[in-house]
């Protein structure tokens, strides 16, 4: 088995993992909206769908007999841990869980163990054409990412097992990660839930590290409220892809509320919904250009009016969207 890039498969039987399938692929391997992965190895990463499918006895020769490439249309941190595992599968079979927790990491901003998201740290720093000791190999990459998986995949067991040697790469993300968690034991920040919205409400002096807000809460509809009227609601990556451990609430489309929220604005902002299908698309005050703005509402309105909308409207199939029925956005962003 070996590494394609994408946008060089034509004619090539291949395996794709954690992205989308195009004319010559076999068999698909992805969490995303759409596809078509055989319902044995469903998991919420694409990681541990390649696993699933790597412990299965005989399903290479079921589903992708003489196959031997492997690739993604997009780079990211469960797409290196997928592509590597089907390169390498004793070694993921035996990192199984670390593979796991990374990409968990990577895709969902949550984490079992520190070590995950100092990884991911490191596949960002390597990853990042501007600060990378591989920066000449990342030049002229491809959309797909197709530079960065062939710099990368030989690294991502020594980021395994030496994760402490490569502290260099994640130590500065490390720290402000850490100044969130000291945030969140402190009076800089306040997490509130309203579970029958799937709604988590976050108060804070300034951002939080996804990390550790996504840690705190299970909720996957977060609002972020920093001083000033600085407002963003936004839908959590798991109800975009086909999350498997635990059932989803749907997306519900938030254009609907945008009049009433503007009706009751004083400021001189526009409310934006950025799109139900969007990977992970916010609702917020916007200025001119559509950049963030502070809103003149009182927070305690702003809530009110969510959940007003939420408990009227989540159960409305004409607003919900369905990764599983979806036919909207298909790009990772």
């Amino acid at each position: 088995m070996k590494f394609v890039p994408y946008t060089k498969l034509a004619g090539v039987p291949n395996i794709i993992v954690d992205g989308a399938a195009q004319d010559d692929t076999v068999l698909t391997i992805s969490h995303w909206p759409r596809s078509a992965t055989p319902p044995e190895f469903r998991a919420d990463t694409s990681t541990e769908m390649v696993l699933n499918y790597l412990s299965t006895p005989g399903a290479d020769r079921t589903y992708a007999p003489r196959v031997r490439a492997v690739s993604n249309n997009h780079f990211d941190e469960d797409g290196l841990c997928a592509v590597w595992a089907i390169l390498n599968p004793k070694r993921a079979l035996a990192l199984r869980d670390t593979l796991i927790d990374v990409a968990t990491a990577g895709d969902f901003h949550t984490y079992r163990r520190p070590q995950a998201a100092k990884i991911v740290f490191t596949i960002r720093s390597y990853a990042d054409g501007d600060s990378s000791p591989l920066a000449s190999k990342l030049a002229d990459d491809d959309p797909a990412g197709s530079a960065r998986y062939q710099a990368l995949l030989p690294l991502l067991e020594s980021f395994l097992e030496d994760t402490p040697g490569f502290s260099p790469f994640w130590d500065a993300e490390w720290s402000a990660m850490r100044r969130s968690i000291n945030a969140m034991h402190s009076d800089e920040a306040q997490l509130s839930e309203m579970a029958s919205i799937d709604l988590a409400v976050v108060e804070a002096k300034e951002p939080l590290h996804w990390m550790v807000l996504h840690n705190q809460t299970r909720c996957l509809r977060v609002l972020t409220a920093l001083p000033g009227g600085h407002y963003e609601l936004r839908y959590r990556y798991e109800t975009w892809v086909q999350f498997a451990s635990r059932q989803v609430r749907p997306r519900v489309d938030l254009t609907p509320l945008l009049p009433r929220l503007q009706a009751l604005e004083q400021a001189p902002v526009q409310w934006l919904f950025e799109g139900i299908a969007k990977t992970t698309p916010a609702l917020y005050p916007a200025g001119p250009g559509g950049r963030p703005a502070p809103s003149s509402l009182a927070l305690d309105r702003l809530v009110a009016e969510l959940a007003a909308f939420f408990q009227r409207e989540q159960d409305n199939h004409d607003l919900q969207w369905d990764p599983y029925q979806a036919q909207g956005e298909a790009n990772h962003v």
